[in-house]
């Protein structure tokens, strides 16, 4: 809620300042007397992501650049662009900032702005604050108010799963049907370091928030996304069909395994998972190269043997 009331403001700012910037009357005596306050300092949110920054910033995948002697130019690159000169990157402009790095190096949608997947060789470059402001919401979406949010809010307007799921109406309604183990497993498959470098502030039972640390970002999650519900509800229907068929009168799935073929066939998973499918399907939770059904296959395997519910060909002979 408070992102949302601060990027509605600033939108409705920008959009008024912007328009009067491309009328014949462009001189600071010609604006409203209420909208001079914004073109002399940032709104609080940004003033104090301003004051953090220093010289240089890495957000995630993003290093911020401060260049210039005005004090208020940035340039903004992909962090493994570091050492690369700006003849050897594309030049982006701001207005085509948020359609293009909504997509990967292979051209893959990215339905996750927090995901490790932004695509490099590109560079940006803002000569104000406000513009800085609208790059990150280009790149990050809403890091700005939320950084705010966490930094200076108390209590941090932050909820929980379970929580966020009893609002949920319509399609994500099964969302809330998660058992608390089932929960936890479906977060740890779905918000790992390895798909999404935000740091969840929000927590499910029997599973805290993020720490620090050096595989999570300094950008704060103070609620599930909307991949995540779908996620979760995901998991709410496959443990239907599951229990369906039992009921059905089917016969659930033993297995038999020697320790080496657990192993072999967590491997498999675990390679899979390293070589995402070249189609993406990053958000497509119904797609079986999924990452996250990959993810949630490995760990339902681990938990399984961990359990002794995979069965060991040198187990059954006792």
């Amino acid at each position: 809620m408070f992102r949302a009331t601060i990027g509605i403001c600033f939108s409705n700012l920008s959009g008024q300042i912007g328009s009067m910037k491309n009328s014949d009357q462009t001189s600071a005596d010609n604006l409203p007397e209420n909208l001079n306050p914004p073109m002399k300092s940032p709104h609080p949110p940004l003033e104090l992501f301003v004051n953090e920054l220093g010289a240089e910033k890495i957000i995630a995948q993003l290093l911020i650049r401060k260049i210039g002697q005005q004090g208020q130019s940035y340039e903004l690159i992909h962090k493994s662009d570091a050492n690369k000169t700006k003849n050897e990157l594309k030049e982006l402009k701001l207005e085509d900032a948020q359609f293009y790095l909504s997509f990967t190096d292979t051209s893959v949608f990215r339905p996750i702005k927090g995901a490790p997947d932004m695509r490099s060789g590109w560079r940006l470059v803002v000569q104000n604050h406000q513009d800085l402001e609208l790059a990150l919401q280009a790149v990050y979406p809403g890091f700005i108010s939320d950084n705010y949010a966490v930094k200076k809010i108390d209590p941090i307007p932050v909820t929980s799963y379970t929580a966020f799921a009893e609002r949920q109406t319509g399609m994500y309604r099964n969302a809330k049907l998660l058992t608390e183990e089932r929960a936890q497993q479906a977060v740890e498959a779905c918000c790992g370091a390895t798909h999404c470098l935000k740091r969840r502030y929000w927590s499910v039972p029997g599973l805290d928030a993020d720490t620090t640390g050096e595989e999570k970002s300094e950008i704060p999650c103070l609620e599930p996304c909307a991949v995540m519900l779908e996620w979760g509800r995901k998991v709410v229907r496959m443990d239907q069909v599951a229990t369906q068929a039992v009921e059905s009168g089917a016969s659930p799935l033993n297995w038999t395994l020697t320790p080496d073929e657990a192993k072999s066939l967590l491997a498999a998973v675990e390679l899979a998972r390293s070589s995402p499918d070249d189609d993406g399907r990053f958000g497509d939770v119904a797609a079986p190269l999924n990452p996250r059904r990959l993810e949630w296959v490995a760990i339902s395997l681990r938990k399984l043997i961990e359990a002794g519910e995979i069965k060991t060909a040198s187990q059954e002979s006792h």
